[in-house]
């Protein structure tokens, strides 16, 4: 089992990862949707949170060594612990969906547009289940090596952009007041930073896992910062007004330059790492997490019956792109918050309470 355990610095890559897959494509957009050139104070304000999610989580694993969120649900709370363990399952099945559907949609959009949609769920289900029998840490391994090209890529984009940029589109900021930037930091405290709940499932495999707060806290004021790099580059360069009509304003940036043709595929290439990164947490989160409930002692066998199944969904889910994101836009804050955040702090408050009745 010695393929399970991960070092707290692979936890902070790997959380840092999740937190920026998808973003890269939908959050520009819906957060400036919401809230013009302030959406960078939403970032700001919507990782406070997430923060404290973090903590929470650590807390637990503190209170429960060894068990992962689906395990310490029944042993807080008993039977209706382990109804909350299937509801977080299937939230875990459920995102893992509508990750594999946003790949789906990137890559028939971008650069596949004649290849049909479930041959590339197909592909990117192939390659993820590989890694889920290689191994948590196998995976980890590799997604550091391929993390410094993609730094490498995103610096150089950056710059590349940068005398392009009219930081006069920054401006106004707040000019509707604050009740934007708060709309928009409650739909960013769904998605993404809300689904960190799933780090209830390898939180147990980080080495010293007691004391995982502070490279998990790091991990994700990373992928903050990526955020906000981003959310400044969308702005400055297409201005508020455009990139709140664009479905992938990241991708329109790109389309604006001169090269853009040059710049897709490694783009492309980049966004894809960090995506199968969240996708596999999401299948891992899955597996595992039906695995403990059931009380399978290998999550192995489950591998390729799951991934079917989340295939066989995101064929089905949404038709296109804008349908994806109007769901995520209308419906997806009040679906997942009461999984992302209700099902942690009543954990968090049972065992509290439970503390404190063993000491009268």
């Amino acid at each position: 089992m010695d393929k399970e355990y991960i070092s707290p610095g692979q936890g902070m890559l790997l959380l840092a990862g999740f937190g920026i897959g998808t973003t890269l494509l939908f959050i520009p957009s819906i957060l400036i949707q919401y809230a013009n050139q302030s959406a960078v104070l939403s970032l700001v304000l919507g990782c406070v949170p997430s923060i404290v999610l973090l903590l929470i989580l650590s807390s637990l694993n503190r209170a429960y060594p060894g068990q992962s969120l689906v395990q310490y649900s029944t042993s807080i709370l008993g039977l209706p612990g382990k109804i909350i363990g299937l509801l977080f399952i299937w939230f875990a099945f459920h995102l893992g969906v509508l990750v594999l559907h946003n790949i789906g949609d990137f890559v028939g959009v971008v650069m596949l547009a004649e290849t049909p949609t479930p041959i590339v769920y197909f592909f990117v289900v192939a390659i993820t289940a590989f890694a889920l029998l290689l191994g948590l840490e196998t995976f980890c391994r590799a997604f550091g090596l391929l993390l410094s090209f993609s730094i490498f890529f995103n610096i150089s984009l950056l710059l590349y952009t940068l005398p392009r940029a009219d930081f006069n589109n920054l401006l106004p900021i707040l000019e509707d007041g604050w009740s934007p930037v708060v709309k928009a930091t409650v739909y960013l405290t769904s998605f993404p930073w809300g689904e960190l709940i799933l780090v209830g499932m390898f939180i147990i495999n980080i080495k010293g896992s007691k004391r995982t707060a502070i490279p998990l806290i790091q991990g994700q004021l990373i992928a903050t910062m990526v955020a906000i790099a981003i959310i400044l580059q969308v702005i400055t360069i297409l201005g508020a007004e455009r990139a709140s009509r664009s479905i992938m304003a990241i991708v329109s940036v790109l389309n604006s330059i001169p090269g853009s043709n040059l710049l897709l595929i490694p783009f492309a290439m980049t966004w894809f790492i960090f995506a199968i990164a969240k996708f596999f947490i999401c299948y891992y989160a899955f597996v595992t997490g039906f695995a403990h409930w059931s009380k399978i002692d290998d999550y192995k066998p489950l591998i390729l019956p799951g991934g079917a199944l989340l295939m066989s969904i995101a064929m089905i889910i949404y038709h296109d792109a804008g349908e994806s994101q109007e769901f995520l836009k209308m419906y997806w804050p009040a679906y997942s918050l009461p999984f992302e955040y209700g099902i942690p702090l009543l954990l968090w408050l049972a065992t509290g309470v439970k503390a404190l009745l063993r000491r009268r």
